[in-house]
């Protein structure tokens, strides 16, 4: 079943109890409220018969044959009260019925009852369909020296049915209220259950397309509901799908155009040393040119083992297989001995590569992680930088040893900024397809620096150089 019809019923089913029961309380309250009238009624017309047979026994001064006056007043009362439906008795303190204006009815009392009634109490009960008030008649006997005895009980009753006539309205108007209120409510829960079907519905086109490669997002309300809530976070999911999309398109193009450099990295050597060995094989290389050939054979084997190499570094500092050896050492004589050994390099391209710093500068680190460290900045900065200047320099500041390593090259805009650790990105590829760059000496860099619990910033602007800052915490957490 759809949820626009299970909302629909679920909302029925409430309104429908809610109707139901406040049927049930109203006829009930006015059932009461009727009958509690009739009562009172009963009550108000036997004091008024009582009061009225008192005062015509003071009028008239005779109070002999009392009991046949009070038939007497008793005749009058029902012929007074004859279209107000009462029925009339008498009954006696012995339980006898010498006057009833019903002979059908058995008007005779309990002895709770009774007990009552001594007690000067009015009391209302029940006689089948017929609600009954019985109060004291008491009378002096001349003579007897007793005073107001209990001589017997008035009652006077009236059907129920009356009530039904006057129920009747009520329930009609009840009835017509209830399904008026019924067709109002269908309506309404109608339309607010196709409102919420609709968002759903929303969601799951939303859903399925995003399913199929779609990315779309859903337009939220202004209620700020459930929904909206739903519909924020959908969004939020759906704006990182695309982003890690994005970046799985970007990495697996890097991946293919490292493939290709790293394919024809490997293919340039290994054509090479086939060469030579046939060369030697065939006789074509003499005596005079072997050492050259070998050299040629050992520098192209050095390219593709550092090739290798690199590749296997970087999924083993991924996969959390290395491990650091942290310890107090100079960074400065690091910066100093790796510019000593870079000055050959450095001159080949008309730089100059100079630290910044003098005296010694204490950092908690692995010493050939560091190195590494050093070493993969320096060489993309002679990857960028011509008839320029590499300065290196070192800072102890209140939570970090800050390095720097700072060129005056080619820099680079915001976009490639952003994107330098990014494994396989290679900024420029004629320059560092020429250095024989496979792309992840940053990347290495980068993960090397998280494994130290520091961080790595770089400024840079195109023309003007780049700027790498690695911070160490001189205390990991």
């Amino acid at each position: 079943m759809k949820f626009f019809y299970q909302q629909l019923i679920s909302f029925l089913v409430v309104i429908g109890i809610v109707i139901t029961l406040f049927y049930l309380s109203v006829m009930n309250f006015s059932r009461n409220t009727l009958e509690q009238e009739n009562y009172d009624e009963l009550d108000y017309y036997a004091e008024r018969i009582l009061s009225g047979f008192e005062m015509s026994m003071e009028l008239s001064g005779n109070s002999a044959n009392i009991r046949d006056q009070f038939r007497k007043a008793l005749d009058d009362a029902r012929n007074y009260y004859e279209k107000d439906n009462l029925e009339i008795a008498f009954v006696t303190a012995k339980d006898s019925v010498p006057y009833s204006t019903d002979d059908e009815m058995d008007f005779k009392l309990e002895k709770v009852q009774w007990k009552e009634l001594k007690q000067n109490k009015n009391i209302k009960y029940h006689i089948g369909d017929y609600d009954c008030v019985a109060i004291p008649f008491r009378y002096d006997q001349p003579g007897s020296g007793k005073g107001y005895e209990l001589d017997g009980a008035l009652v006077l009753s009236r059907s129920v049915e009356h009530l039904a006539s006057r129920l009747a309205p009520i329930r009609t108007n009840l009835i017509r209220g209830a399904i008026l209120a019924l067709l109002i409510s269908i309506l309404v829960c109608f339309l607010f259950a196709r409102a919420q079907g609709h968002k759903i519905e929303k969601v799951k086109a939303a859903t399925h397309r995003v399913a199929y490669g779609e990315y779309v997002k859903i337009k939220e309300s202004k209620l700020n509901d459930e929904f909206d809530e739903l519909a924020r976070d959908f969004n939020a999911m759906v704006t990182n799908l695309e982003i890690a999309n994005d970046e799985i398109l970007e990495q697996e193009e890097r991946r293919k155009q490292f493939m290709a450099n790293a394919s024809h990295e490997m293919r340039t050597p290994l054509t090479t040393i086939n060469g030579m060995l046939e060369g030697i094989k065939e006789g074509v290389v003499d005596e005079e040119t072997m050492p050259m050939a070998v050299d040629l054979m050992a520098k192209e084997t050095t390219r593709l083992i550092r090739l290798v190499k690199e590749n296997l570094e970087y999924e083993n500092i991924r996969a959390n297989k290395i491990h650091l050896h942290l310890t107090e050492f100079d960074a400065t004589e690091i910066l100093e001995d790796i510019a000593a050994h870079y000055q050959k390099a450095a001159k080949e391209q008309n730089d100059k590569i100079l630290v910044g710093n003098s005296g010694e500068i204490n950092i908690n680190a692995d010493y050939d992680r560091f190195a590494q460290i050093v070493v993969n900045l320096v060489t993309n900065a002679l990857q960028f930088t011509s008839d320029g200047e590499i300065v290196l320099t070192a800072e102890n500041q209140e939570e970090h040893t800050v390095v720097s390593v700072r060129d005056t090259g080619i820099g680079m805009d915001e976009v490639t900024t952003k994107k330098i650790f990014d494994r396989y990105y290679q900024a420029d590829d004629s320059r560092t397809a020429k250095k024989g760059s496979s792309g992840l000496g940053l990347a290495i860099v980068e993960e090397l620096i998280h494994l130290h619990d520091g961080k790595i910033e770089v400024e840079s602007k195109l023309g003007e150089g780049t700027t790498f800052k690695v911070f160490f915490p001189h205390e990991r957490t």
